[in-house]
């Protein structure tokens, strides 16, 4: 990531208000961020544990950043010296009439690209952006990239199996998983899910599966990766690696 672009903070401050609602901390500096207080703290050491499962030292990778939203990590991959970072998501970005959420929902929601481009524009970023579902994904449309990012997406997932088979053709060396499991489940060792048909996961109509940790190792071995680790575990949330 490159430094900050150099603007007037009282403009920086009204360009970050303008945005109705940023997923992610971000700090532009100058004590300008997207998100303070008590959800601020909170936002940030939850991005920091998923950094903390992200390889430190990115030179020379390619890098796909799957549901980028506003496009922390795509800019953290980056920073950490990835020569190539392409942010897709299309869910948020194209604010899309799925699961019987309209226009309404979205524009109360505040969902949109908008904070991914500030951010961008005030990194000095050369991150790339294509909006794309995750289902549509090929390597003749997309291309193939050593490490890939697949961060609170999978739970959104209808079909979360077919999702990781599009996901692994286009991971050349390592992925790296971030999602919500079910914590009750993740005690047995057995492949298990539960499912959510309404708002049962925090009251959220967009979340769909908790499976457990031995049903997420057995969807990424299934998908067609040869190795899979469990590398963090948060309450019910979870980072696995998974290798080519």
């Amino acid at each position: 990531m490159n430094q900050s672009k150099e603007i007037d903070k009282e403009n920086l401050v009204k360009e970050v208000a303008k945005i109705k609602y940023w997923h992610h901390y971000i700090d532009f500096g100058a004590g300008v961020e997207t998100k303070t207080g008590k959800e601020g703290r909170f936002c940030k050491k939850f991005q920091n544990w998923i950094l903390s499962g992200i390889p430190q030292d990115l030179t020379g990778k390619t890098v796909l950043d799957i549901g980028a939203w506003d496009g922390f990590y795509s800019f953290s991959a980056e920073k950490r010296g990835a020569k190539r970072v392409l942010a897709t998501d299309s869910f948020i970005w194209e604010q899309r009439q799925l699961y019987g959420l309209d226009d309404n929902f979205w524009r109360d929601f505040g969902a949109g690209k908008q904070g991914f481009e500030l951010a961008r524009k005030m990194f000095n970023s050369q991150v790339e952006d294509y909006n794309i579902d995750v289902l549509d994904f090929n390597p003749e449309k997309i291309g193939t990239f050593d490490v890939v990012f697949f961060l609170g997406v999978l739970y959104h997932m209808k079909y979360p199996l077919y999702a990781l088979e599009k996901v692994r053709s286009v991971t050349k060396e390592l992925l790296i998983l971030e999602t919500h499991i079910s914590l009750f489940f993740s005690l047995f060792p057995v492949p298990l899910m539960r499912f959510y048909p309404t708002n049962e996961l925090s009251k959220d109509v967009t979340n769909w599966t908790g499976a457990n940790i031995a049903l997420v190792k057995s969807w990424l071995l299934t998908a067609g990766f040869s190795k899979v680790e469990l590398v963090k575990w948060r309450k019910d949330r979870a980072i696995f690696h998974a290798w080519v």
